[in-house]
């Protein structure tokens, strides 16, 4: 018998983690009612104050809700644990999605056989309040970067050709040599990198079975989609569609302060880089660098916050003591 191709032959389990952001989930739902071959929504809720089905009613979508306590990483495990299609959509509860996002990458999942996890860009407001899917950098900050080996997540196409550019297009859309998101070649209408975000993510259920998020992070789940990645066999495993996009509204509820996710960022990067073996003493002494790059630039900039955060965790990943690998030390005893 032939293999079913049709898109209607693709069903998909949404899982939506969420905590007291009611109006950002109903934006969300709204989004979602317009989606095609949705099989079920799972809403795995941890509020102060439970949601209840009435809350959430009128979207016309086989919702399901579940409650935990208050962890990304954990509402997400559950939430796939729970679902019964092959592929997992992945939602931020405050993206916003575009009537065929699921239709487009459902389709790519069913051309594309080798794919395990596709997304559209991500967009998120930039300084100018403008929609953006990347960061760009000025030619002193690409230089800056490159010698503390920072994140990088911008088109290099305007870039004067030398040594620097020749570096990064030789390691393509992967990791610094400290281990932060390297993405500067996007290419249309598709392309392949290490790292992206998993916000509204395509992701084949097994995948996600054999690679849970790791519930030693904080309830935030800051640094999940690192966890996730590294893991992944594949060189390159997400497949990014530049044809389609979701906003990210960033909603202030339970959103850390910027110093504190910066610290967190980092000490999930060492973290899950320590845990996966594919990165060298040598990338750790990298990262050291790369913090030290953040706490000169903070300093001269006078963000003291984010400057004494650096300090602090330069010096608990130098004496080792990253809370994290503490925890898990404690956890496996």
């Amino acid at each position: 018998m032939a293999e079913d191709t049709s898109i209607d032959s693709m069903k998909v389990s949404i899982v939506i983690p969420t905590r007291n952001r009611l109006q950002n989930l109903k934006r969300l739902l709204q989004s979602l009612s317009s989606q095609t071959n949705i099989h079920e929504v799972i809403v795995v809720d941890a509020s102060d104050i439970k949601l209840s089905p009435s809350d959430i009613d009128g979207f016309h979508l086989p919702i399901c809700i579940c409650y935990t306590q208050p962890s990304v990483c954990h509402q997400r495990n559950f939430g796939i644990q729970r679902s019964k299609s092959e592929w997992i959509l992945l939602c931020d509860d405050d993206i916003e999605l575009p009537k065929d996002y699921l239709q487009r990458l459902s389709i790519y999942a069913l051309k594309n056989k080798e794919a395990v996890l596709i997304t559209g860009l991500f967009l998120e407001k930039n300084i100018h309040n403008e929609w953006s899917y990347e960061y760009p950098v000025s030619f002193k900050g690409l230089i800056w970067n490159f010698i503390f080996q920072l994140p990088l997540w911008t088109n290099l196409n305007n870039i004067p050709k030398g040594f620097i550019k020749n570096f990064y297009t030789k390691r393509r859309n992967t990791f610094t040599l400290a281990g932060w998101p390297l993405v500067t070649d996007f290419q249309y209408p598709s392309f392949k990198t290490s790292i992206y975000s998993l916000g509204a993510a395509l992701v084949q259920r097994k995948i996600l079975l054999q690679i849970p998020f790791d519930e030693i992070l904080d309830s935030n789940g800051i640094g999940d989609n690192y966890g996730v990645a590294i893991q992944i066999p594949q060189e390159q495993p997400f497949h990014i569609l530049m044809n389609t996009y979701v906003y990210h509204h960033k909603s202030p509820i339970n959103r850390l302060n910027r110093h504190i996710s910066y610290g967190r960022r980092i000490l999930a990067l060492d973290y899950f880089m320590r845990k996966s073996g594919r990165f060298s003493y040598l990338n750790f002494m990298f990262l050291l660098w790369s913090i030290v790059g953040n706490f000169v630039r903070q300093t001269l900039t006078w963000q003291w916050n984010l400057a004494f955060t650096s300090g602090k965790i330069f010096f608990l990943l130098l004496l080792n003591r990253n809370s994290y690998r503490i925890r898990i030390k404690t956890v496996n005893k």
